[in-house]
């Protein structure tokens, strides 16, 4: 039962969309813009995103960008594909090179306690703690305790001031022996970078990386402004009605979570990584080097997610997710190969990694079966989808109910939002851009009596 709460968090929500851009430069060809742009309107098929923009960034720019939806479904504003995001945890990577930036300058060390650039910083009774473990996620410093935490209200005028909300907190282990992901610890981080500039972190970010990265449209979130071209945010309520996600400031976790960009500018900072504008060979190799310390499934470097692929070599990557946002981005960094996604509607994992992972394929010149470009659901009639309409219960006790909603089954699992799947053969649904199914038995009389939620080939029984 332990997959049961990581599979549940794949909750797709329902939206309207029905207008997209995509901008192909000269050396893409018509074909893959077109099956780049054909993979963003899926989400016209399934509704799941309101508004999502997406690209590709090869042979040294912005090789195509698009966006389908809108940004603003209330005021028909469609999107554009230089829409303004919340970027949610990519935020992370962008302060992992500031910082290392500023070891390069040697203005800072990795591998001393932090109290030597946060003097008032507790000292902790299972020790002290480096700017390299929290890049990496083995200081100890837990992530959010609570949904108090999670949607905290206040705002503070620096990131020395955020540190107030946590910086009393026990460790949750020893620093150095294990992996907690901690967005509070990038909050450590940007306070550290203020401290030793003398800037504040949004003025030092873009003196030092979105500037010579050329991104434009990219900055803190400040409390009430809003840039034009800034999508709306959204998320799915318990009923699976679409509705405005509003939760509070960011000024608690601006390099951790709180920065907006667009898909555009991504492609940028990956490209300007890529090309050695940002930080130095020997500074990029540091931060691609797997620890001894491995996140389960994937390790974590200092600032990205680490992944080897078969074909095209290494890759780094960070997603994000967030009152009104799901993110994206991954760099192929041998192919010299980025790819990004952003939805504007909140738990689109799924989604967003989906479109990446394909524009990654696409960006490789992969020929792409048209089934696995796109997603076909099969066809039942609306009568054979009330064969499904049942109750079922887990080991653990916890409740599954499937009713047919408009060619789809609507699936409520007990303490979690509304989401969908779709027919994908005789009594197997898929939950669309993720190896998430359900299987349906029949007894003798043809009467659906089990359920099974399979994952990777592992099948968790329902009755």
């Amino acid at each position: 039962m332990e997959n049961l709460a990581k599979i549940i968090t794949f909750l797709f929500v329902l939206a309207t969309s029905s207008y997209a851009f995509g901008q192909p430069s000269e050396s893409m060809d018509k074909d893959s813009a077109q099956k780049a742009q054909s993979l963003l309107e899926e989400q016209n098929q399934f509704k799941n995103s309101v508004g999502t923009t997406a690209g590709i960034y090869k042979q040294g720019r912005i090789y195509w960008s698009g966006a389908a939806g809108f940004a603003n479904k209330e005021k028909k504003l469609p999107a554009k594909s230089d829409m303004i995001h919340r970027i949610a945890s990519i935020s992370k990577p962008m302060t992992a090179v500031a910082i290392l930036q500023l070891v390069e300058k040697k203005k800072l060390e990795l591998d001393v306690p932090i109290q030597k650039y946060l003097p008032d910083y507790p000292k902790k009774a299972k020790g002290d703690f480096t700017i390299r473990q929290l890049l990496n996620h083995t200081s100890g410093i837990p992530h959010y305790q609570s949904k108090k935490d999670l949607k905290f209200n206040g705002t503070f005028e620096n990131l020395t001031d955020a540190l107030d909300l946590f910086k009393n907190r026990a460790l949750a282990f020893e620093p150095g022996t294990d992996y907690m992901y901690s967005t509070y610890g990038y909050t450590v981080l940007g306070a550290i970078i203020e401290q030793v500039t003398g800037l504040s972190y949004n003025d030092y970010m873009t003196k030092a990386v979105w500037g010579p990265a050329g991104m434009t449209r990219t900055s803190v979130e400040f409390p009430g402004v809003n840039p034009s071209g800034t999508s709306a945010l959204y998320k799915q309520d318990k009923k699976g009605r679409l509705v405005s996600d509003k939760w509070g400031p960011l000024t608690y976790k601006y390099p951790g979570g709180g920065i907006r960009s667009t898909s555009e500018d991504l492609l940028r900072f990956a490209g300007a990584l890529m090309e050695g504008k940002l930080l130095s060979e020997a500074s990029m190799q540091m931060m691609m080097e797997a620890p001894s310390i491995e996140k389960q499934g994937a390790p974590y470097g200092l600032g990205w997610f680490l992944a080897e692929d078969e074909k095209y070599g290494r890759v780094i990557r960070h997603g994000g997710a967030q009152a009104g946002t799901s993110t994206f981005l991954s760099i192929y960094w041998d192919a010299n190969i980025a790819v990004t996604a952003i939805s504007n509607t909140a738990d689109q994992h799924g989604w967003v990694g989906h479109v990446t992972n394909t524009l990654g394929r696409i960006a490789m010149n992969e020929e792409i079966p048209e089934d696995e470009l796109l997603f076909k659901p099969y066809p039942l009639s609306e009568k054979e989808l009330k064969s499904y309409k049942k109750k079922f219960r887990f080991e653990n006790g916890k409740k599954a109910r499937f009713r047919p909603k408009n060619g789809r089954l609507q699936v409520n699992i007990k303490g979690n939002p509304t989401f969908y799947v779709y027919p994908e053969g005789p009594d197997l649904f898929r939950l669309p851009w993720t190896p998430i199914q359900f299987r349906f038995e029949r007894n003798t009389l043809g009467e659906i009596e089990k359920a099974y939620l399979i994952q990777s080939g592992q099948e968790i029984l329902m009755q």
